[in-house]
């Protein structure tokens, strides 16, 4: 029995060892890559033109004019059926993605959803996380941006 004492004692601290050697690996791992995310965000926010900073400046604008109709009790969810169409052609002008303005006008479209600033998202998707995902989903990243000046003749700087 103290032999097996014994062997239960020194397997439970090599097992605790382990996993505080595991752990303080995983953390470092963390932080390294919370390190680099951070790197990378600041670096792309320095990156922003100031061409840029007038889009943003104007997706705002489009995202305040939707969430405008709460101050209209009643009358707010009609003023959508107007404000719809025009979120959808502004966000189509400024990002030229089909997908951009579906989402745009349906967000706008549908009752009770007016708080979601769509073009901030997109806006920052396109600025800030070019090479996501969901950027390339709504075809606002890096590789869109990249086809929509080359077919307007621009330089990619």
């Amino acid at each position: 029995p103290l032999v097996t004492l014994g062997l239960v004692v020194a397997a439970n601290n090599a097992r605790r060892a382990a996993e505080q050697r595991a752990a303080a690996a995983a953390a470092d791992a963390a932080s390294a890559a919370a390190k680099a995310a951070v790197e990378d965000t600041q670096r792309a926010v320095e990156e922003i033109s100031a061409q840029q900073w007038g889009k943003l400046l104007l997706c705002l604008l489009i995202d305040i004019g939707g969430d405008s109709s709460f101050l209209l009790p009643g009358l707010g969810e009609a003023t959508d059926a107007i404000y719809a169409p025009l979120e959808a052609l502004s966000l189509n002008a400024l990002y030229g993605s089909g997908v951009v303005a579906s989402l745009g006008f349906v967000e706008e479209a549908l009752p009770f959803s007016d708080a979601l600033p769509t073009a901030t998202l997109v806006w920052t998707l396109e600025n800030v996380f070019p090479d996501s995902k969901p950027a390339e989903w709504l075809g606002v990243g890096r590789e869109a941006s990249a086809k929509r000046k080359s077919s307007k003749g621009e330089d990619k700087d």
